[in-house]
């Protein structure tokens, strides 16, 4: 069993770095592994983990910044806001449950996948709220990129290449990002009794209405599916967050109900309930269960016809989140590789992509975990790469397939 190497700092991950280029070694980084099922497995010569390369450097609650080195767990760092009443605004939540694992995610890891969760619509993804970082590339040299205030357009805006990047092009070491106030009141307006296409209708009027909603999501097998594995139910229920105070989110759950809801039945969880269905619902707890698990980003406008054919499609659980730009799928694996092909087929003209997040080995190496790129961008891709890991020594074969 190949040793793994714990480096405690940017220093040591430089000199790791040098070693490998000297050896024509490659290095596999994780953090804690909390999400080695997505892509294919890495094959290379060294295994290094950020778990020792941990702590909070700075925070600053007065301006809304904190500091961390790559290795600080999300739930530390989620403690320290907690307690200064704040929040990641981008609403990352472990995917322990979809790589069926306890191990608790860290922060370079969040950044390094975009991880970002059911708020998205409204606050932007993780890549939106990192201002800076320090990392080495694949020729073993130090760089930083941003910096530690939210007001920073010094340089190129690398947090754009580096955020999805899966640690494919380059080692982060310490991030700088954005926090924002946590709401005081939390509450979730549930509706059962519309079909898929008027529930789609008013998830897609509530996402630019003055009510701002922080959370929009609908349920094909109910509530229940969301919080437990594996029940299916006839019912469609549309879930709708209001956050903020005590009287603004009173008085928006008043307008919401004059306005949009006067002719239904509309029941209401508070703050711990609506806590928990936003992180099942962030982390894809609802289709987990799933051996095979693809997410779906879409213009909100096909949110329809999407659920139209993945309802003509047999074995297949899926639900969506962020106001109908997401769909989580739940896949067998019988005829998983053609209907991986007719979604992607289906959205290739729309600017959509479907990335699969779990599978077994051999449809990941006949799908592919990403849409296939045009040749602008595949070319584009081996651009990037090869300008900052031109030796191919970080990660190889993560996110590509190797025939």
């Amino acid at each position: 069993m190949q040793e793994t190497l714990l480096p405690e700092n940017q220093d040591q991950f430089a000199e790791l770095a040098r070693f490998c280029l000297s050896e024509k070694k490659s290095l596999a980084i994780s953090g804690n592994n909390s999400k080695s099922g997505f892509g294919y497995s890495v094959q290379a010569d060294i295994d290094a983990s950020m778990s020792a390369c941990t702590g909070i450097i700075e925070y600053d609650p007065a301006e809304l910044v904190m500091r961390a080195r790559a290795g600080t767990t999300l739930n530390e760092i989620k403690t320290v806001l907690t307690e200064q009443q704040q929040q990641l605004a981008f609403e990352p939540e472990t995917m322990s449950a979809l790589y069926s694992n306890s191990r608790e995610d860290t922060i370079a890891g969040v950044f390094a996948s975009n991880l970002s969760g059911s708020r998205r619509f409204q606050a932007g993804s993780a890549r939106d709220h990192l201002l800076g970082f320090n990392a080495i590339n694949g020729r073993a040299e130090l760089y930083k990129s941003g910096g530690n205030v939210i007001k920073n357009v010094t340089g190129y805006d690398l947090s754009k290449l580096i955020c999805g990047s899966w640690g494919t092009l380059s080692v982060l070491t310490e991030l700088s990002f954005k926090v924002l106030p946590a709401p005081a009141v939390i509450v979730t307006a549930i509706l059962d009794d519309l079909n898929t296409e008027k529930a789609l209708g008013l998830l897609s009027t509530l996402a630019t209405s003055p009510l701002h909603a922080s959370g929009l999501a609908l349920l094909p097998g109910g509530i229940k599916s969301a919080l437990e594995s594996n029940v299916t139910q006839a019912n469609c229920t549309s879930l709708i967050r209001f956050e903020g105070s005590r009287t603004s989110v009173d008085a928006r759950l008043r307008e919401f109900q004059t306005s949009y809801a006067s002719q239904m039945s509309v029941s209401l969880l508070e703050q711990d309930e609506s806590l928990q269905i936003w992180k099942a619902l962030s982390s894809a707890s609802p289709v987990a269960y799933h051996p095979v698990i693809m997410k779906l980003s879409i213009p909100p406008s096909l949110a329809l016809r999407m659920s139209q054919l993945l309802n003509e499609i047999g074995n297949c659980n899926w639900y969506l989140d962020a106001a109908g730009a997401w769909f989580w799928l739940g896949l067998e694996t019988t005829k998983a590789v053609e209907n991986i092909n007719r979604f992607r087929s289906s959205l290739a003209e729309e600017n959509g992509s479907a990335i699969l997040y779990k599978a077994p080995d051999e449809i990941k190496n006949k799908v592919g975990i990403y849409s296939p790129a045009q040749v602008t961008l595949e070319s584009l891709r081996l651009r990037i790469k090869e300008s900052f890991d031109p030796a191919n020594i970080f990660n190889p074969g993560r996110l590509d397939y190797q025939k």
